[in-house]
């Protein structure tokens, strides 16, 4: 995501934790506001199966 916005080709929401590894000209804003909440899912390409996917997807089964 960082890479897109870093190419120009728009703008994003991430983690606050990004700013450590934005890459220049990037700027990342932290959005200071008790209603912002950050929800996350798990996306995989399902046609291209890969061990690491599977065991990824175990790991965030047994935390979830």
């Amino acid at each position: 995501m960082l890479a897109l916005v870093a190419a120009g080709v728009g703008a994003a929401f991430v983690p606050a934790g990004a700013a450590r590894v934005a890459p220049r000209p990037v700027v990342v804003t932290p959005i200071d506001h008790p209603g912002a909440e950050w929800e996350v899912a798990v996306v995989w390409n399902r046609d291209r199966p890969h061990p690491m996917t599977a065991h990824f997807l175990g790991l965030v089964r047994k935390t979830a």
